[in-house]
Order: C-alpha cells, then structure tokens, then sequence
C-alpha cells in the first residue's frame, strides 16, 4: 500500500489512500520497529504529497511528524530519512513565504543528519541553492544549483535532474540571460518527457512558456500553455493550474486580446481564492484583480511572477 502511495505521488496525488494506511497502522498499536518506520514513511509520502496539492499545514504536520519519527528509530538509515523529512519541509516553508533566513537555518540543520557526496547531500545542496536564489543571492545560488545538478546527474537522479535545471533556470530569469534560460529550460523538458513524470513536464511547461512571454513571443507561449493546462489539471496541483492561466491572462492581454485575458483572470483568480491563503496565493489574487481592473480601463497589464 505504502508503494502505491508513492506511486500515487509521482502520478495523480491523492492523501485518501495514506490517511487510510496510518488509520491501519495506528490501529495496530504493535509498536514494533518495522510499524513505526512504516508510519515515519507514510508521513514523509504524505508531507511531499500535500505539499504538491498545496495544503501547506497539513505537510508542515506530516513532514515534521515523520522527521520526529526517523529520529526515533534512530538507526543511521533513519537519521539520513529524518534529515530529507527536513528538506522536504523547506519546500513547504518556501511555499509559504517563511523567511529566508528561517529555511536557510533549517536546510543547514538537516544537512548534519546527511552523509557527504550521497544523493541526499546533492538534494539539500540544490534546496540551499534554491534558497540564495529566493533571497536575492541569485549568483551564489546558481553556482550552488550548478554544483547540485552535477552530483544529482553522477547519483542518476533525473527527476531530481529536472527539478534542479528549473531551478538553474529561473536563476537565469532573475539575471536576465534569456537564451540560457530558454537552453536549459528545454532541456529540462526533454528530460521531463523522457521520464514521464507529468507534474516535472507541467513545471517545464510553465518555464518555457515565461521565457516565451519574457521575449516577447506571445503566440509561443500561448501554444506551450495549452499543453501546460490538461497537464496541470490531470496531477490536480491548484497551483500549477492557477499560475498558467494567469500566465494565459496575461499572454492574452499583451496580444491585445481582452476577452481571452478576462477569461483567463477571472479563472486564475478563482483557483488562487479557492486554495490554501499564503503569501503566494494572496499575491496572486491580488494581481488579478489589479489586472481585471486594468483590462477594463484598457491600462497596462501587471506581470505575472515569470522568474
């Protein structure tokens, strides 16, 4: 059950199927090693999960449930598993808009429960590299990035691979190098493509289509946001979803296409109302509605996050 837990995340998250496994579990009250691990690992499936369908304090919950867990067990297996529940929890973190600083000292606290030049290492040093680039530290976070996708490359990680080129990308974004996000940006959809994984190709998607948008090449862009959208709503990740059709939006209203960038407002604005409130969600209904408003006194459209 626990296998197609992670299977279920890595294809249409769904929490049903763990929620019942830990129902089982807790029932069972043996307390037993191999029960416990399994429920540590049932919550690290879980925290990852909700963190993808952006029910963020759920994850927080489940993520630092599972970290306490791994540490319990205490093996050294189980401190490398507590020291990824850690890194997993910086994501959330940065989901949330936590300070900077705030997931920095965590990421550099789980990085003492991880061995060096292990996969788990190369995964936290990208995580810390993501973190430089979400401060404003842009160059440092991508020599850091850099570093990561060689050693996730050496371990042959490619979904890990993926994520980390995204992230190289938008560091590129941040320093304006159009054509170098545009390379690594399609590389990372090659590799998305060539793994299968659909929420890595919506977020290759979603890349490319900001590079286009970034350049000018509207009618680009909106070819690669209608392979984005059915990719986004078949994993069922309201973010995703929400970001591409205000994307959609604004592509529309830069073409001078008002009805197109109402239409893709108005649905952007609803999928980010009906979600978790964070500062990224509150950020992004705020820009809709500023947009609505602009559409409708023919103004200058507000840019959606492209970096």
């Amino acid at each position: 059950m626990l296998a197609f837990s992670w299977y279920q995340f890595w294809t249409k998250p769904n929490p049903d199927l763990l929620n019942h496994l830990l129902e089982v579990a807790s029932s069972l009250n043996s307390g037993g090693e191999p029960t416990l691990r399994h429920i540590a690992e049932a919550h690290f499936c879980l925290g990852k999960l909700y963190t993808y369908i952006g029910r963020h304090n759920d994850a927080c919950q489940s993520l630092e449930r599972a970290r306490n867990e791994f540490r319990k067990l205490g093996t050294p297996k189980d401190i490398v598993r507590a020291g990824e529940s850690a890194i997993n929890l910086s994501t959330t973190w940065w989901f949330m808009g936590k300070h900077s600083s705030t997931i920095k000292g965590l990421i550099i606290e789980a990085q003492k429960d991880l061995t060096n030049d292990t996969k788990e290492s190369a995964f936290a040093l990208m995580n810390l590299g993501r973190n430089y680039w979400y401060s404003g530290q842009t160059k440092v976070g991508l020599e850091m990035l850099e570093d990561a996708r060689q050693s996730l490359e050496k371990f042959g990680c490619t979904a890990d691979v993926v994520l980390c080129t995204l992230y190289i990308a938008r560091c590129y974004a941040k320093l304006c190098l159009h054509t170098e996000r545009m390379k690594v940006g399609q590389e990372a959809l090659r590799l998305a493509k060539v793994i299968g994984i659909d929420h890595l190709i919506g977020d290759a998607l979603w890349n490319l289509s900001c590079c286009y948008v970034c350049t000018g090449e509207y009618d680009e862009a909106l070819e690669v946001l209608k392979e984005a959208l059915p990719v986004a709503e078949r994993v069922g990740r309201p973010l995703a979803i929400a970001q591409t059709l205000e994307i959609s939006g604004y592509t529309y209203g830069m073409k001078g296409d008002s009805l197109g960038a109402r239409l893709g407002y108005e649905q952007a604005k609803k999928s980010y109302f009906e979600m978790e409130r964070t500062h990224q969600t509150a950020a992004g209904v705020d820009r809709c509605n500023h947009n609505l408003q602009q559409i409708e006194a023919g103004a200058e459209l507000r840019a959606p996050m492209l970096n």
